[in-house]
């Protein structure tokens, strides 16, 4: 999507399989966006999501544009860079989002983000808020297990406002609220008004 305004827009009880391949990025509502305004959207109750690598719950890719008021729940199993909105984001803005996921095995997972990157122009994630958390057993050496409640990786961008659920289960709880991080970090946690709720 070039140029796009997608809102209004709610999917429930998704199913999506993949075979662990990394190919393009996949999301609940939509794949690759620029210069695109996303507002008011959902993916709900996604149950059945497996092996899908680059995704996120709302889109997978996003260049300079704006996500508002997005919530996406479900369960991802064995992903690598899985975000719950957005797998990858670039000079864009998420604001007064929601995510609540499952992730079993995840690898360089983020509760709203995977990957965020300022470092060409501003990236902004501002009052968002995780209820996701990683789950099940692992060897201690395992490379999976790699979840951080609100970003995996930053590079150079701006987190305002967010606030993690603080919760893993399984053998190696390791829970960072921001993993590694080139740049600017987390401001003072924060929940109000205009933040939406699952349902």
């Amino acid at each position: 999507s070039v140029q796009s305004t997608i809102e209004n827009v709610h999917v429930y009880d998704a199913k999506l399989y993949g075979n662990g391949d990394n190919r393009n990025h996949v999301g609940g509502i939509l794949g690759q966006g620029e210069y695109t305004e996303i507002n008011a959207v959902s993916m709900l109750r996604a149950e059945e999501l497996y092996e899908i690598n680059n995704f996120g719950g709302i889109v997978g890719f996003i260049n300079s544009s704006k996500i508002n008021a997005a919530v996406a729940s479900g369960r991802m199993d064995y992903a690598k860079n899985f975000g719950g909105i957005a797998s990858h984001v670039s000079c864009s803005e998420i604001r007064n989002a929601h995510t609540d996921f499952d992730l079993l095995f995840p690898q360089k997972a983020g509760g709203i983000v995977a990957v965020l990157d300022g470092s060409i122009f501003s990236a902004t994630i501002e009052h968002c808020y995780s209820t996701s958390c990683a789950i099940g057993e692992l060897e201690e050496d395992s490379p999976m297990h790699d979840f951080k409640d609100i970003v995996h990786t930053n590079i150079d961008g701006t987190i305002n406002g967010c606030v993690g659920n603080d919760e893993m289960e399984g053998n190696r709880a390791f829970f960072e609220a921001l993993g590694f991080a080139y740049g600017n970090t987390l401001d003072a946690p924060w929940v109000g008004e205009g933040v939406p709720v699952l349902y």
